[in-house]
């Protein structure tokens, strides 16, 4: 009897983008190779991007911008509370990719130079701060951190991105990068953490809440900020924490 072939068939190789978008964008890993993938919207042709392995695009479609040019990426890490060690080196930046061609800018390194331990001098004002809270509530401080560090907006226009930050510690803080100027500017200041971000409709305003620690939103306050950084406004706060202390509600900043 004729032998059945037993080679594994080739697939057909994609040609290179054939159009100028839009363009269907999406993760893909392999081993322990993370790339990004560009495919033209009638699958007509696509481009493939290799990354760092350390490269974190998690919410992908958060992270392309509104008019479709740049996708936000994260690298490196801070830190995981499970196994949290003050003595590590960590390295979380913060870039951003031209989905046209895949040049990656690189925007800043979101630590500190002396993180984490500029965190334990965190806890340490908290704990000075809220004296009548447990030891508990102070260890979950870092799960606060963690859970904010990487959040971050886009501005309606694509031309600013809002994003979190620990760069001049101890706490994360808001900050914001023209994609124009490339200049960043650092718009808030406190000892709580950053939680969210999000840009109002108009684009003159970043939305942000943030906590000290972490609980149901009993802790979270929220404020908005004017985008060229002139002013920060107190909206609302969760003024009772989970044990039944009282809260302060923080005054308007001007």
């Amino acid at each position: 009897p004729t032998a059945i072939p037993t080679a594994t068939p080739k697939p057909t190789p994609y040609a290179d983008l054939t159009t100028k978008g839009p363009y269907f964008v999406y993760e893909r890993k392999q081993n322990d190779q993370v790339a990004l993938v560009i495919m033209d919207a009638d699958g007509s042709g696509r481009k493939v991007f290799d990354l760092p392995s350390n490269a974190v695009l998690q919410t992908l479609k958060e992270r392309i911008s509104p008019d479709g040019k740049w996708v936000v990426l994260h690298t490196g890490t801070a830190g995981e509370a499970s196994n949290f060690d003050e003595n590590k080196k960590y390295d979380l930046a913060l870039h951003i990719i031209r989905i046209s061609d895949g040049q990656v800018i690189n925007i800043t390194n979101i630590l500190s130079p002396d993180y984490p331990r500029s965190f334990l001098k965190l806890q340490d004002l908290l704990a000075k701060k809220y004296p009548s809270y447990s030891s508990e509530i102070l260890r979950g401080t870092l799960w606060t951190f963690l859970g904010g560090i990487k959040v971050f907006s886009w501005s309606p226009d694509s031309q600013h991105l809002s994003f979190a930050g620990e760069m001049d510690g101890p706490s994360s803080d808001l900050y914001v990068y023209d994609l124009q100027t490339k200049n960043i500017r650092r718009l808030t200041d406190g000892i709580e953490n950053i939680g969210s971000i999000y840009f109002s409709d108009d684009g003159k305003w970043i939305h942000h809440t943030s906590a000290p620690f972490p609980s149901q939103g009993n802790y979270r306050t929220s404020w908005r900020a004017l985008l060229d950084g002139t002013k920060v406004e107190f909206i609302s706060s969760g003024n009772t924490s989970s044990n039944g202390i009282s809260r302060p509600t923080p005054p308007e900043i001007k």
